[in-house]
C-alpha cells in the first residue's frame, strides 16, 4: 500500500480585507485578527503591533457586538498560545493540542487559514509554520503539510466548499453534552473515549450510574439537582480494602458496581441485580469461566454469580443470580481483563505500550511529531485502537513514535518499540521478518464512485465505469482478473492525486483498501458519492511485531478480547462510518 499525504483545502471567498502593510510600519498600532462572516475572510482591528498580539488575538475570537454582526471563529475556545517566533519572515506559531480538536475537514481548514491571514497581516511575516505541542502536524490539518512554511497563497487555494457555521445541537455535537461527558469521565462514569460532545445511551447510562451512587432519582437525566452533585462530587472510593490487582464490587442497594484496579476505582457502572426470588447473593467471588458471548448455566447457579454484558436500553432484573452489566466498552475491565488478570507485560518503557506509527493516513492515525520523534494530539482509528489495546495488556499508558519509513517497519532485526500500527496486510512473505498478530481489521477491496453516479450493484455494472487505481497496488491485478474492465484503466502514482481524480470526476470509480477508501469518505462524505461495494480479498491488517517477540500471544489475544467485547466494531463506525463487513460484495 501506498501512503501518501491527502491533498485538499478550503475555499474561502477573501472578502475585502485590508492588505498587509508595508514592511517598515513595524511600529503599527493595531494588528489585524481574521474571522468568517458568512463565507468572506474579514479583517478586524485589535490593539498591538507584534505577532504574538495577533494571535492572543485571533484566539480570543470575535467581540459579543461582531458576533451579533455573525462574524465567527473557527478557532476551539481554550486554545492556549505556547510561543510566537519569528525569523526570515517566517512566523512559527506554537499552540496547544485544542487547536487540533475536532474532525471536520472544513473546520480545521479554515481555523488555519485564518491563522495564517492574521499572522501573515503583521509586517514582515511572509508565511507561517505551525506547530502543536511543540510537534510538526502530519494529517491533522486536511489540506495543509506543515513540515514547510504555508503562505497566504497556498491557505486559499479552491478546492472545497465554504465552511459552514457550526451545527445547531441536536444529535450534534455540543460543548455543554461535552462538560457534562467530561464530568463524568473525571469522575469515573464513563470512558474517556466517549467524551465526544455527543447525547446517547452511553451518556445517559453514565448520568444513571451517578445518579446511584449520589443516592438521586434515577431518570438519565443531568437536571439542575444532578449537575451540582457531579460539580461537588469525588470519584467513588472502595467500599473494602483489598490487595493489588483487579476486583469488582457489586453494590446491591445502589444497584452500582465498582471496578477497581490496585484499590482506586477506574469505573462505576450501572448494573441490574437478581430479580425479585432470583435475589443475586452476597458474598466475594473469583471468576473461574468466561464466555465470548452469553451461554445460559447447564444447571441453576450454587455458590455462585453469572455477570452478563448487556446491550439493552434498559437492564432488566435476571434470573438465577444473574448480574447484568451495561454497555460491553465500559465492562471489558471486568469481564475480559477478569479479576485474576495477568500482569502487565514487559514492554521498552515499563509500564508503557510504545507504538510506532507511520503518519499520515487519514481516519487511521494523525498527529504532531517532536523533533524526538514522538507524536501527541495523536487521532485516528488506529491510534483508539493502540490505547485499547495498552488498556486490555493492563498498561496504563502509552507512548506513540513516528517512523517515517514504512519499509523500516517490516524491516528484519531488533524495534525500539513494543508494537507498530500502519495499516499492514498480513501475508507470509512478511511473517519471515516480523511477528503479525491476530487480524485487527478486514482490508477487501473497496470501491469509491464520484458524487453523483448510481452506485454499481454487480461486477459487470463496474466494469463499465471509468476504473481508477493506484499504480503499484494489489489493486491492478484484482481489478483486471475478476472486474475484468470494458473501458481503459486510468493508473495514479499517488494517493491523493487517485482521488483527486474521483472528486473532479475525471474517475468514475477508484478501486483500493476498503478501510482506506472509507477513511476518506468519512473525513468528507461531501466530495464523493457511495462507498458502493467491495471485492472480496480475505486480506487483514495486523499488529506488527518484532520478531519472536514474547509479546505476541498476548497482544493476539488482547485482539480477539476487543474483536469480542466490540470495541473493534465500535472503532470502525466511529472512524469509518461504516462496518466493513456490511459492505456488498460484488466479487
Amino acid at each position: 500500500m501506498t501512503r501518501s499525504l491527502l491533498v485538499a483545502a478550503i475555499l474561502l471567498v477573501v472578502g475585502a480585507a485590508p492588505a498587509a502593510a508595508p514592511a517598515g510600519e513595524s511600529q503599527a498600532a493595531s494588528v489585524r485578527v481574521y474571522f468568517l462572516q458568512g463565507e468572506q475572510l474579514v479583517a478586524v482591528a485589535r490593539p498591538g503591533s507584534t505577532a504574538r498580539a495577533a494571535v492572543v488575538a485571533l484566539l480570543a475570537g470575535p467581540t459579543r457586538p461582531e458576533t451579533g454582526r455573525q462574524f465567527r471563529s473557527y478557532v476551539p475556545p481554550g486554545t492556549r498560545v505556547r510561543s510566537v517566533r519569528l525569523a526570515g519572515g517566517v512566523a512559527t506559531v506554537d499552540l496547544g493540542e485544542q487547536f487540533a480538536t475536532g474532525r471536520d475537514a472544513e473546520s480545521l481548514s479554515a481555523r488555519v487559514t485564518q491563522l495564517v491571514y492574521t499572522l501573515t497581516s503583521v509586517p514582515g511575516v511572509k508565511s507561517v509554520r505551525l506547530l502543536v505541542s511543540g510537534g510538526v502536524p502530519l494529517g491533522l490539518f486536511p489540506g495543509f503539510a506543515f513540515s514547510r512554511p504555508v503562505t497566504r497563497a497556498q491557505a486559499t487555494r479552491p478546492v472545497v466548499p465554504p465552511p459552514r457555521p457550526p451545527p445547531d445541537a441536536g444529535g450534534q455535537p455540543n460543548a455543554d453534552t461535552r462538560a457534562l461527558q467530561q464530568r463524568l469521565a473525571d469522575l469515573g462514569f464513563l470512558p474517556a473515549s466517549s467524551v465526544d460532545g455527543v447525547a446517547g445511551e452511553e451518556t445517559r447510562f453514565a448520568v444513571i450510574a451517578f445518579q446511584k451512587w449520589a443516592r438521586l432519582g434515577r431518570d438519565g437525566v443531568a437536571g439542575p439537582q444532578t449537575r451540582a452533585a457531579l460539580a461537588a462530587a469525588g470519584r467513588p472510593s472502595p467500599i473494602t480494602s483489598g490487595g493489588s490487582g483487579r476486583r469488582v464490587e457489586v453494590l446491591l442497594d445502589r444497584q452500582l458496581a465498582l471496578a477497581i484496579e490496585n484499590n482506586r476505582v477506574v469505573r462505576a457502572i450501572h448494573v441490574s441485580s437478581g430479580a425479585p426470588g432470583f435475589a443475586t447473593p452476597p458474598g466475594s467471588y473469583s471468576v473461574f469461566r468466561k464466555e465470548a458471548r452469553w451461554v445460559r448455566p447447564d444447571a441453576p447457579l450454587r455458590r455462585a454469580v453469572a455477570l452478563r454484558v448487556h446491550a439493552d436500553r434498559d437492564a432488566r432484573p435476571g434470573a438465577g443470580g444473574l448480574m447484568r452489566f451495561l454497555l460491553p466498552s465500559v465492562v471489558a475491565f471486568a469481564l475480559v481483563g477478569g479479576a485474576s488478570a495477568a500482569a502487565p507485560p514487559a514492554t521498552v518503557a515499563p509500564g508503557v505500550l510504545t507504538v510506532a506509527v507511520n503518519l499520515p493516513s487519514p481516519g487511521f492515525q494523525a498527529g504532531a511529531v517532536r523533533p524526538n520523534r514522538t507524536v501527541v494530539a495523536a487521532r485516528g482509528l488506529e491510534i483508539d485502537f493502540a490505547r485499547s489495546l495498552a488498556a486490555q495488556l493492563g498498561l496504563r499508558r502509552v507512548r506513540f513514535v513516528n517512523d517515517p519509513s514504512f519499509k523500516r517497519l517490516l524491516a528484519p532485526g531488533r524495534k525500539p518499540w513494543d508494537v507498530a500500527l500502519a495499516e499492514v496486510t498480513i501475508t507470509a512473505a512478511r511473517r519471515q521478518s516480523v511477528d503479525l498478530s491476530q487480524p485487527y481489521l478486514r482490508a477487501d477491496q473497496g470501491i469509491l464512485t464520484r458524487k453523483g453516479l448510481a452506485a454499481p450493484r454487480t461486477l459487470a455494472a463496474l466494469a463499465r465505469l471509468r476504473i481508477c487505481l493506484l499504480r503499484g497496488t494489489t489493486s491492478v491485478a484484482i481489478v483486471r482478473q475478476r472486474v475484468r474492465p470494458a473501458r481503459p484503466l486510468l493508473f495514479f502514482t499517488s494517493l491523493d492525486l487517485l482521488l483527486e481524480g474521483v472528486r473532479t470526476g475525471r474517475c468514475e470509480a477508484a478501486v483500493l483498501d476498503a478501510p482506506i477508501l472509507a477513511a476518506e469518505r468519512a473525513a468528507a462524505p461531501y466530495r464523493y458519492g457511495a462507498l458502493a461495494g467491495r471485492l472480496r480479498t480475505d486480506e487483514s491488517y495486523g499488529v506488527v511485531l518484532q520478531k519472536g517477540s514474547p509479546l505476541t500471544p498476548r497482544v493476539s489475544a488482547a485482539v480477539r478480547a476487543l474483536m469480542a467485547n466490540g470495541t473493534l466494531a465500535r472503532l470502525q463506525r466511529r472512524w469509518l462510518l461504516t462496518d466493513l463487513g456490511s459492505l456488498r460484495v460484488l466479487g
